[in-house]
């Protein structure tokens, strides 16, 4: 990764976590009560299930479990695709037709999961999907991991009897735009995310 790539990773990293410090100090100082001379904080009450990666399942997919709902590890899933001619993975690309074929994973298949989506959608969702999953396990690449549209689809396919389905755990923006997020660090100089691209 050259030294201009590197740092415009670094930037786009430390804008979003001045994004999220903002975000977090509006939150904490909605629940600021003044009391006479002093101010009281009270933490306000989040009620989130973030998975343990040391609580990682050991199979090809390196998976965790976070309410009924099992989620891909990116960097191992795609390491299993792209190095392992035996994969058993087969990563769906949920996206629109439009912004696949503008940039996409090479080895990943398109099938479009449309956002308010009507029961005719999921019956053809489910449809192709069975149509290519050929035994193999099938994980699902949404937008966004903030999205819920990988959740929505897998409850889907669990639905229609497909047990076999994971939720990667970032979303596409993520893994192309923010590598530093998911790609081990030992990794971050030699990594190049346009070396598993099509475009």
């Amino acid at each position: 990764m050259s030294k201009q790539k590197k740092y415009e990773h670094q930037q786009s990293i430390v804008y979003f976590m001045v994004s999220c410090g903002i975000t977090a100090g509006i939150v904490f100082g909605l629940h600021v009560v003044a009391d006479g001379d002093f101010f009281k904080f009270k933490m306000p009450k989040f009620n989130i299930s973030l998975p343990s990666f040391s609580d990682v399942k050991k199979n090809s997919v390196s998976s965790v479990k976070t309410d009924n709902i099992e989620y891909a590890d990116p960097w191992l899933t795609l390491e299993d695709v792209f190095k392992n001619k035996q994969s058993t993975i087969l990563l769906i690309d949920m996206r629109s037709e439009e912004d696949y074929k503008k940039n996409s994973y090479r080895r990943s298949s398109h099938v479009y999961f449309p956002y308010g989506h009507s029961p005719q959608d999921e019956k053809e969702f489910v449809k192709k999907v069975k149509e290519i999953q050929k035994g193999k396990v099938i994980v699902l690449l949404p937008y966004s991991g903030m999205s819920t549209s990988g959740e929505e689809a897998y409850h889907v396919l669990n639905k229609a009897g497909m047990k076999n389905v994971r939720v990667m755990k970032i979303g596409w923006n993520e893994m192309f735009n923010l590598p530093h997020l998911w790609v081990p660090e030992n990794q971050w100089e030699k990594f190049d995310v346009q070396a598993y691209i099509n475009n």
